[in-house]
């Protein structure tokens, strides 16, 4: 895999119950997480997109997130309405 990225990301919706039953469990496990895909752990939510965001990482680099509402997603072959 030289020059390339290993950067991954699996991201999960997830309903308001399941989201707060998650959130719950990152924090009762002492897992740092972050309201930005990147940067430092800063332990808050991201309300964007009237929903709310959270991520998380593997110490290998594997990015988590978990939300309660769809965006946007820029890739050309995959729209917002697709499943």
């Amino acid at each position: 895999m030289s020059g390339r990225s290993r950067f991954r990301n699996s991201c999960f919706r997830v309903s308001e119950p399941e989201f707060d039953a998650i959130l719950g469990r990152i924090i009762a496990a002492g897992i740092p997480y972050r309201s930005l895909p990147h940067g430092p752990d800063d332990n808050l939510v991201n309300p964007a997109f009237g929903g709310r965001l959270v991520y998380w990482s593997e110490p290998d680099g594997h990015v988590w997130e978990v939300l309660t509402v769809r965006y946007p997603y820029p890739h050309p072959r995959i729209s917002a309405d697709d499943d």
